[in-house]
């Protein structure tokens, strides 16, 4: 632990805000002293003690009067206004935070923790006018344990316009100090700070702020305060606090999955749809193709006139270009050779203009169209294969989605049984002290009955009855000659003095003498 010297240190701070609320653990009742982590010892003080009763008197006695003289139905009145909050789930009869400086392994020593957390109960008490401060316990004496502030308080929410006017309200009691719910842009998304939130945020500030004036720096005033302090329920809020963290990373991660999954699904929609575009222009073109195909196969038409051509037409200008020639000195070329040659060379003309562009046309169109059903072939396997891919990730997204809601809901559910678990707990808490044997007050018509020892009270008078139900007119006689014998004046100082004693029976009490009083011996 470490000692304030005047020399500026640096510790944590804590203040967690919560309902739970054991007075007698904050009042130190002797029965809490006897819990194994507190030194008997320790310093402990009470700064604030106000009944609740008495504060609720105080604080809403004249609204609930104003309240029910206007009531002109009897069963609309409410007879005690801190029951009705009590029977309210939705409500609180008081909140309680806890404060700290500092950790069990690193803080001040409890006089100048004692220092700070009175100046900060006074500054709380200046600053926030609505909330009416009913306890106020320090404690320095649990073993292993940071020396910390119970302040207890009642929200007070005024000037409402139903119901009383002034009643038990934390919204509007922290609306009136100026905070309010608002959601604001963190990372692109929008969360929610509540009033509470902001609430807190402000009190650690003003906690900070008092330890400053001591000499106090705080390292981290922005971390949660269960990460740090060491009361049972700081543990239980933040190991509450991990879990729900630890869900939110997991479902966060399963978001991002999902998000990358849907993206890589839009992008192969769209590689599908470019494929079906690229489909429909193949399909075209293979259309074109097979029409060329077709005009390939219709019978080719007959040449044009001879007279057109240049070096062909009448009998004289094919004397002229096709003279005879001479096949020797005296001879000229015969009849066949002369249309031999004029023939071979009306076909290479024909070949030259005609056939041979005709055929390297006719080639190309033919290259191109085992191009496009080589293409129309891997076209074909593509789409097969973004198909067989888009299956199997839409399988995936609605896995996904799935198991998206399956853990929203679990959530859900579990919030439900958490908010269920709260609200059951003072129910739980009540029974459990019953039947544990602790002090239980019962409200019955409105009216508070109190059994000092909870269900061993109902035990020990059934117990009692059933004694006596057993008892003969003889046995009542002996009792009385008991009682007289040994100078009890009822059977029941008789019993409390067997009892104190340790006896069996009655009958084991000695006989009152002048020298030693009730029972020789004692």
């Amino acid at each position: 632990m470490s000692h304030f010297t005047g020399v500026c240190m640096s510790f944590t701070s804590s203040f967690h805000h919560g309902t739970d609320v054991v007075i007698g653990h904050n009042r130190r009742d002797e029965k809490h002293q006897e819990e194994k982590h507190i030194d008997p010892n320790g310093l402990h003080e009470t700064w604030i003690d106000e009944p609740i009763e008495e504060a609720y008197e105080r604080l809403f006695g004249e609204a609930l009067k104003e309240y029910n003289e206007k009531q002109k139905r009897s069963d609309r009145k409410i007879k005690s206004y801190l029951q009705n909050v009590r029977q309210n789930s939705k409500l609180n009869d008081r909140y309680e935070t806890i404060v700290q400086v500092g950790n069990e392994k690193n803080h001040p020593d409890a006089e100048t923790s004692k220092t700070i957390l009175k100046e900060y109960v006074e500054d709380f008490q200046k600053r926030n006018k609505g909330l009416e401060v009913i306890g106020a316990f320090f404690h320095a004496d649990e073993v292993g344990e940071t020396p910390h502030l119970h302040l207890d308080y009642i929200p007070v929410s005024a000037g409402n316009k139903t119901g009383l006017k002034i009643r038990n309200n934390l919204n509007g009691a922290l609306k009136a100090l100026g905070y309010e719910t608002e959601f604001v842009e963190v990372d692109g998304h929008k969360k929610m700070r509540s009033a509470e939130m902001k609430f807190q945020d402000a009190e650690r500030e003003a906690l900070n702020r008092i330890c400053r004036a001591h000499g106090i720096e705080i390292e981290n005033p922005n971390r949660p305060a269960e990460e740090y302090c060491s009361s049972k329920q700081l543990r239980e809020a933040r190991d509450v606090r991990i879990e729900n963290e630890k869900k939110s990373i997991e479902l966060e991660r399963r978001e991002s999955e999902l998000q990358k999954k849907e993206a890589a699904a839009e992008e192969i929609l769209k590689q599908k749809n470019q494929v079906e575009s690229e489909k429909k222009n193949f399909e075209a073109s293979k259309i074109e193709a097979e029409k060329f195909v077709q005009e390939l196969d219709e019978p080719v038409k007959p040449l044009p006139k001879l007279e057109k051509v240049s070096n062909i037409g009448t009998p004289e200008r094919m004397e002229q270009n096709f003279p005879t020639q001479k096949t020797g000195t005296f001879s000229h070329e015969s009849p066949y050779e002369y249309g031999s040659r004029m023939t071979n060379s009306v076909f290479e003309w024909v070949k030259e203009k005609f056939y041979e562009p005709l055929k390297d046309k006719c080639n190309k169109l033919m290259d191109a169209l085992k191009a496009l059903k080589r293409e129309n072939s891997l076209q074909k396997a593509r789409i097969n294969a973004l198909e067989a891919e888009n299956k199997g990730l839409n399988q995936s997204v609605d896995k996904i989605v799935e198991e998206r809601l399956q853990s929203r809901s679990t959530a859900i559910l579990e919030r439900g049984r958490e908010e269920e678990r709260a609200k059951l707990k003072p129910k739980t808490d009540f029974y459990d002290h019953f039947l544990s044997g602790e002090k239980t007050t019962f409200t019955i018509d409105g009216k508070d009955y109190t059994c000092l020892s909870g269900a061993k009270t109902i035990k020990n008078v059934f117990t009692e009855l059933d004694e006596l139900e057993s008892i003969t007119p003889t046995g009542l006689k002996n009792l009385a000659k008991i009682c007289e014998a040994r100078g009890f004046d009822t059977v029941g100082d008789a019993e409390d003095y067997r009892k104190k004693k340790g006896l069996k029976s009655l009958f084991d009490i000695s006989e009152k003498t002048q020298s030693h009083g009730y029972g020789r011996g004692m």
